[in-house]
């Protein structure tokens, strides 16, 4: 057990020693240092349940595990040091000064401030949700955001008063009176009037003046004074009680009573008479604030009282309340003891442990055999089945006398786990399979039983209208009405099963190392509950169903859950007030007791009393709320960051560009005893992280979007338990989508006008480069054509000594007017295209390689799909080409020649093959510079010429990207 668990068992048996009737907890809230035991003036909750307190150096808010001030200088305000009072109403922060009334939106950071004194700084919400308090000149109030400040009830000011102030009041929510409490009188605030009524006191030591608290119930007021109290009628208003003295420390309101607080050392001198009141153990201070406000916690219902030493919690206890005495003996009288079995019968608990069999009455127990009773049955009016280890294995006993017969029969080997009622007898689950038990004539009988095969230990049964559920140390076995069973769970593993109950989801598995397992039709597993979702322990021992809730009793402790399978959390004064609820619990030994109207549940260290009141309390208490204390952000440049209290209000965070980094502090506003929990952000990863909850949750350059913080205790499995924020950040300008369209569109129009540059230059160029064409073609080619019809007319003249002139003038002609015709095609944009590169190089094979010499074979696929062809690589291109196609008609004189053109999806290939047939008298040369020259342009192109000769066969390929 923990030493806080310790602490809190310690505190309330202070408490039930101390107070007699009265029975509650009491602690010290935890605030951290110097808070601890500092002087504490004031006390609220704020709308999201987190507690601000005032002392002497200003006004703090305590979100769990850390205090932080509360500053006014944004607002342009600063706080009277010792002589404010503060209240919430609709969001804003109420602050009464003594000199004015000061309303602060902490959200907008709007203020409205009035110069009026409200009475003791004490405020109500009257029929209306109004803010209503009223002042010492008996002026009448309401404030809210919309209509501002109103006074009501005017006449209340002409009035006379009977101490000239009015010293206290109280509004009644449910009728709307008002009550004006001055000294001993009261005033009634009727229609246009106020009726004042003097209180009839008895005779006192001390005259009672100076009002300062009024606290009501449903049928009392009771007036706190100075020096006393009075306890008023409200109906008649008539004094039931007066106590004059100085003793009393502070007053509470708990239902129809009021609880009283002595001054230390002053407790036996506060005896209160009447059964409206009653008295608290005394607090550990030196003493109490007199004007101590009745303050609850708006989700737990707990009273907190300002002392001198710090701030102190106070709390009925549960509704169960605790053992009554005399079971508390029994209770204590098996601590240290493993419990196997429990029944109650004829009046008198049973209780089988590993020493023996106890029978307990009253608060006396006492053991009747020394044999270990695993399982307890009623099979009469006063006789009870026991099933023992050892021995023959079963026994009966006489309620009546606790007299306990063996059977003449059985077997060591037996030992029974369970036993299911059966027919006119029982079945029993033992240590070797299945037992039939029956009576007859008064004889008990028990017969061997066929079990499922190889199922090892039988350590539960259930009859269903399914059949017989066999819960063994293999798995769960279903015997149906032919007497055939069928493993359900599960499939080929072998798993403890321990308990089978039934629900109306399904049927629940206490299992050996999955925990909880619920299966549906068919066997298949609807749910699995373990550690990883609230559960105590991954061994479930024991399964019982109580009110719609499911107590599993597992080697970690007692684990509760609800309908639907999630765990429950108890309240801490029945979770940890014995520290047998975290002990390791046996197998069947849980039994629900009508006379104490308690499951009680047998452990390795003793038996646990678990109230049915405590289950019920369950769909009361509150669950540990987490909120965001506060949200500090800024740059990378900023030192110290101010937290921002209020931010979680927001329905969301939201980070500027500015601001790289957010940390985000979380409070909770039940459990201050929890100092950890899980978080994750739910967009950027699925795996929950652990935090302290004394540091801040931290992010630093979270790219911009929108986010989902999640903030859960280990034990919260359910969504709806979760603090759940969005968190927004926003994109610097660079970042958001205007600007990356824009920069996206302003570099598409970049590169649209670098394209159209390039474009218009293209089309300028091939407009050039055709005109060029064009221009050689009629310029240049006319006139070396003119030249070679003249040379030949010249050379045609027989005795001209000029004809070897003009006929080598005419060779040569021709041959420029060829070489200026590849020239002219290969510089003509018209003939940019695979299919003009085509036919130029059939054109110009044809033409060399004549038929009479060549055996000429041209093939050529994929050309036909080739778009445009840049001018270079067609040039390139049709010049390798032209010079194989030369250099074989220049080296041979005939034989085959094979051209191969092939433009597929692996690159584009040239292949030319010829054979070998070199003219006379002339040897066949297949390097020099045309080789060289033809490797350079392959080169040019991004390709690789490969020239070899092999089986009297030359061979040129060229091998490049596809055109």
């Amino acid at each position: 057990m923990t030493a806080t668990k310790r602490a809190r068992l310690l505190l309330l048996t202070l408490a039930l020693m101390g107070a007699g009737l009265c029975l509650c907890a009491q602690q010290r809230v935890p605030l951290p240092k110097p808070f601890y035991r500092a002087a504490i003036r004031d006390v609220r909750f704020d709308e999201a349940g987190f507690l601000w307190f005032a002392t002497t150096q200003g006004l703090w808010r305590y979100d769990g595990t850390s205090v932080q001030p509360f500053d006014l200088a944004p607002y342009g305000r600063s706080l009277a040091t010792g002589a404010f009072s503060f209240f919430y109403y609709d969001g804003l922060l109420i602050l009464a000064d003594g000199t004015e009334l000061l309303a602060l939106d902490p959200h907008t950071r709007a203020t409205w401030t009035y110069p009026v004194v409200a009475l003791g700084a004490h405020f109500s919400i009257d029929r209306q949700n109004r803010l209503f308090f009223v002042g010492r000149k008996g002026q009448a109030f309401t404030f809210t955001r919309r209509e501002g400040l109103r006074e009501q009830f005017p006449w209340i000011r002409r009035s006379p008063i009977p101490r000239g102030d009015v010293q206290a009041y109280h509004l009644d929510t449910a009728s709307g009176r008002v009550y004006l409490f001055s000294g001993t009188s009261v005033g009634i605030v009727e229609r246009d009037t106020v009726r004042w009524q003097p209180l009839q006191l008895p005779k006192l030591p001390e005259p009672m003046t100076d009002v300062m608290q009024v606290l009501q119930t449903k049928h009392h007021f009771l007036v706190r004074y100075f020096n006393g109290y009075l306890l008023v009628d409200r109906r008649s208003l008539q004094v039931l009680e007066a106590f004059n003295g100085h003793q009393l420390g502070a007053v509470l309101r708990d239902g129809d009573q009021f609880l009283f607080f002595a001054q230390p050392g002053q407790e036996n001198s506060v005896t209160p008479s009447s059964a409206w009141c009653r008295v608290a153990p005394p607090l550990a201070v030196e003493s109490i604030r007199q004007n101590g406000q009745d303050l609850r916690h708006p989700q737990t219902g707990t009273h907190l009282i300002a002392t001198d030493k710090g701030l102190f919690e106070w709390r009925p206890a549960t509704k169960a309340g605790p053992a009554p005495p005399s079971f508390s003996a029994i209770l204590r009288s098996f601590q240290g003891r493993s419990i196997r079995g429990i029944f109650r019968a004829a009046g008198k608990l049973y209780v089988g442990t590993y020493e023996g069999l106890f029978v307990c009455t009253d608060s006396v127990c006492r053991k009747i055999t020394t044999m270990i009773t695993y399982t307890i049955r009623r099979t009469g009016p006063n006789e009870l089945l026991l099933g023992l280890e050892g021995g023959p294995g079963f026994a009966t006993l006489d309620t009546r006398n606790d007299q306990i017969t063996m059977f003449p029969f059985g077997s060591a080997t037996v030992e029974p786990f369970c036993l299911e009622p059966m027919g006119d007898g029982f079945l029993a689950g033992g240590r070797k399979g299945l037992y039939t038990i029956r009576r007859s004539n008064d004889r008990w009988s028990c017969v061997p039983r066929r079990a499922p095969a190889n199922c090892g230990y039988v350590r539960d049964l259930h009859q269903s209208d399914s059949g017989l559920y066999i819960a063994t140390q293999t798995g769960l076995f279903l015997e149906d009405a032919q007497g055939v069973f069928r493993k359900v769970f599960p499939g080929q593993e072998h798993l403890m099963i321990h308990a089978v109950l039934p629900s109306e989801r399904g049927l629940w598995l206490a299992t050996q190392g999955r925990g909880l397992v619920l299966l549906g039709p068919g066997g298949k597993v609807l749910q699995e509950v373990g550690m990883d979702r609230g559960l105590a322990g991954q061994y479930v021992y024991s399964l019982q169903e109580l009110d719609g809730f499911l107590v599993a009793g597992t080697n970690g402790g007692i684990s509760v859950l609800n309908g639907q399978g999630e765990v429950e959390v108890l309240p801490t004064d029945v979770s940890g007030s014995d520290p047998l609820f975290e002990q390791e619990f046996n197998h069947s030994a849980s039994y629900f007791d009508s006379t104490q109207d308690a499951l009680l549940l047998g452990g390795v260290e003793g038996l646990y009393r678990l109230p049915r009141s405590a289950l019920a309390h369950l769909s009361e208490q509150a669950s540990a709320a987490l909120r965001i204390a506060y949200v500090k952000k800024g740059g990378s440049g900023a030192n110290v960051l101010a937290p921002d209290l209020f931010a979680g209000r927001s329905p969301e965070l939201v980070v500027r560009p500015s601001e790289s980094y957010i940390g985000i502090k979380v409070g909770t506003t039940v459990d201050a005893g929890r100092r950890t929990a899980l978080f994750r952000l739910k967009e950027r990863s699925a795996a929950w992280q652990p935090f302290s909850l004394s540091q801040d949750i931290g992010f630093y350059g979270l790219p911009p979007g929108t986010y989902t913080l999640q903030v859960r205790f280990s034990d919260q499995v359910r969504e709806a338990q979760w603090l759940q924020h969005r968190i927004e950040v926003k994109p610097a300008f660079h970042q958001t989508w205007w600007f990356q369209a824009a920069l996206l569109l302003l570099v598409a129009g970049i590169g649209y006008a670098f394209w159209r540059e390039k474009v218009a230059k293209m089309k300028r160029e091939q407009q050039l480069r055709t005109t060029i064409a064009s221009d050689l073609h009629d310029e240049i080619g006319s006139a070396l054509t003119r030249i070679s019809i003249s040379s030949e007319l010249l050379s045609m003249q027989p005795d001209s000594p000029a004809r070897p002139v003009m006929e080598r003038i005419s060779t040569d002609s021709k041959k420029a007017i060829a070489s200026i015709s590849d020239i002219i095609w290969s510089i003509d944009a018209r003939n940019d295209t695979g299919e003009d590169l085509l036919l130029r190089m059939k054109e110009h094979a044809l033409n060399l390689l004549d038929r009479e010499r060549f055996d000429l074979s041209f093939q050529a696929s994929g050309m036909e799909a080739t778009g445009t062809v840049p001018q270079a690589m067609r040039q390139n291109l049709y010049l390798i080409f032209k010079e194989a196609v030369n250099n074989i008609a220049r080296h041979n004189a005939g034989g085959a020649v094979r051209i191969e053109l092939e433009n597929g999806a692996n690159g584009f290939r040239l292949s030319l093959r010829n054979e070998l047939r070199p003219p006379e008298g002339k040897a066949t040369a297949h390097k020099g510079q045309g080789l060289r020259n033809m490797d350079m342009r392959a080169r040019r192109i991004r390709g690789r010429l490969r020239a070899r000769t092999a089986d009297n066969w030359f061979s040129i390929e060229l091998e490049m990207p596809r055109l």
